[in-house]
């Protein structure tokens, strides 16, 4: 499968035949090359079965799964299975006796649309549940909650492919839930027009002619990227508190920053926003930031420190109902992890390429490794597959053509400016001159970022970056154990200036923190010593506000230095858990 569609879902009259008769054989022939692709072909129409195959009788010939009555029945190797309960048996004789011709399907009844006041009147006084829904001249009457999107939902569900690998196509009313279930929503040249403004395409050609354009064309293969209103992560607001959002599907990012400077706690947002709209992501991080986004729902985090799976079972774990993978490498050396990852980067690839997942790749310190093998890796797997986000504060080390991909950059700086190697890379992809970059730049605060993109993607501007859902426990292996350098590690000294202690890493610290005087941290905390140590050498401003807090309630006389010490130790242990 050379394209990024794993599924076509396309609705029967109106779509793929305009007479309500068998499609064309030309028609039929796109749905072929399709299928042969590795494509699978849902019909989803609001026919009867009986009624579908009395006018297209091979119909199983050349789709491989029907949803039928607009959601209700779906029909699959020979099995039909209701997707919900049958409209009450009470309203079809209701009806006929006010003389409306009613037609009976499994789940729904249908009549001509001029009914419409006649039917709802009748089912408010039979007290039911249920709703109407057009089709051009046509009127179904359904169960409560169920479209066509509904409907397809499940069947996706049930052969493993995801709604965000998916292209649907149709052309009236009761389509839109149709198109918005899927990745990318399509309208015919013939469709109403109220489709033809919610859909992200509009074909030229009309019925049959127009899937047919479809399939053979630059959408369906990948070659044309298509952004969609419905499917966008809103990321922060922007100067004037406008929301800012970016597109989530065929895209390749890079968030960019020196150490301390939030790349992390972007990466994660951007994490967060993805898996919340349903996008099966794979974050690989090599030094601990992400494990709390195994709290969110359909995402689990895999920690080296206990093993570490094949690579070919975290790439089949992504089938399992479209699971993200956080995969923590903090506690390993970097010949085993770079080790892992080249293999790894294999396994994604053919993963993304047989069944298009996962949607998306984060890669955290990117330039950690070995780049030519492993971030290329992960790009452009099958063909035009894209869905990649790069984290480095070594942006100049990625390969050449990593950066050529680039559709948008997200880089942060503090209170500082720009390195400019950051802002030719994202001159290169907004298009933008270089004093147009760094006038933007230049508005940059501590919790901003820039966000440079392509002219087809947005605007670029400095966004504040939104509040996120997990909380960030930072690097809890590199930090926990690690020491940091003699000339940057703490001295606990008494009064007299006298060094009692020693802490060059977090578990330092918390052992530290255990045993030191009631005098030596009132000493330390006249001089807010601690929370500063924390803030420069580690770059963790949380923890060092935390810190901070103590240390002045401790020197108002607000708590005693026994109540200090403990939230201080509280503080160390939610950012780095043992």
């Amino acid at each position: 499968m050379t394209g990024i569609f794993r599924a076509l879902a396309v609705d029967f009259d109106g779509t793929l035949t305009l007479d309500g008769k068998r499609p064309a054989q030309h028609v039929l022939d796109a749905l072929a090359r399709a299928r042969v692709g590795g494509c699978r072909v849902l019909l989803v129409t609001g026919r009867v079965l009986t009624e579908l195959r009395a006018d297209w009788p091979d119909v199983d010939n050349h789709v491989d799964d029907i949803v039928a009555e607009n959601g209700c029945v779906l029909y699959r190797d020979g099995q039909t299975r209701l997707l919900a309960p049958a409209v009450d048996s009470s309203l079809a004789p209701a009806l006929t006796r006010r003389g409306i011709s009613v037609r009976a399907g499994e789940a729904l009844l249908a009549c001509d649309g001029t009914h419409a006041v006649a039917v709802m009147e009748q089912i408010h006084e039979l007290g039911l549940d249920a709703q109407l829904v057009h089709n051009r001249e046509a009127l179904m009457i359904l169960p409560a909650g169920v479209t066509k999107g509904s409907g397809l939902f499940e069947a996706l569900g049930d052969i493993g492919v995801s709604r965000h690998s998916t292209i649907g196509v149709g052309d009236a009313e009761n389509d839109h839930a149709l198109l918005d279930v899927c990745e990318v929503g399509v309208a015919v040249g013939n469709a109403v027009p109220a489709l033809r403004r919610h859909a992200d395409v509009v074909l030229r050609g009309e019925g049959g002619d127009g899937v047919v354009e479809l399939i053979d064309g630059p959408i369906f293969d990948g070659r044309e990227r298509v952004r969609s209103r419905r499917w966008e992560m809103v990321i922060g607001t922007g100067p004037t508190g406008q929301t800012v959002t970016l597109p989530t599907s065929q895209s390749n990012l890079l968030i960019c920053g020196n150490t301390g400077q939030g790349k992390s706690y972007a990466a994660g947002l951007l994490a967060e926003r993805l898996i919340a709209l349903g996008y099966c992501v794979l974050v690989v991080d090599p030094e601990g930031d992400h494990g709390e986004l195994g709290r969110l729902r359909g995402t689990i985090t895999i920690d080296a420190a206990d093993g570490l799976p094949p690579a070919s079972r975290i790439a089949a774990m992504f089938r399992q109902r479209f699971t993200s993978v956080v995969l923590d490498m903090s506690c390993l050396d970097p010949s085993e992890r770079r080790a892992y990852l080249d293999s790894l980067a294999v396994e994604v690839s053919r993963q993304r390429r047989d069944v298009g997942l996962p949607h998306w790749v984060i890669l955290d310190e990117a330039h950690i490794g070995e780049p030519e093998s492993l971030v290329s890796g992960y790009v452009d797997a099958g063909g035009h597959h894209r869905g990649q986000i790069l984290v480095t504060y070594r942006p100049y080390d990625l390969p050449p053509e990593v950066l050529e991909r680039l559709d948008g950059i997200i880089a942060l700086a503090g209170d500082g400016p720009l390195p400019d190697q950051v802002v030719e890379i994202a001159q290169r992809v907004s298009g933008l001159a270089e004093p147009v970059i760094r006038h933007l730049a230049g508005g940059l605060s501590e919790h901003d970022a820039l966000v440079a993109v392509r002219p087809e993607i947005g605007t670029s501007s400095v966004v504040t970056l939104a509040t996120r859902t997990t909380p960030q426990v930072r690097h809890a292996h590199k930090y926990g154990a690690t020491q940091v350098r003699s000339d940057r590690r703490f001295y606990f000294r008494d009064r007299e200036d006298k060094v009692t202690d020693v802490a060059g890493s977090m578990d330092d610290l918390r052992s530290v923190l255990a045993r030191v005087s009631d005098s030596v941290l009132v000493h330390h905390a006249a001089g807010s010593d601690l929370s500063r140590w924390v803030s420069t050498v580690f770059q963790d401003r949380a923890l060092g506000g935390v810190i901070s807090e103590a240390e002045q309630s401790l020197n108002d006389g607000r708590i005693s230095a026994s109540e200090a010490r403990t939230r201080v130790l509280a503080g160390v242990e939610r950012r780095y858990p043992v």
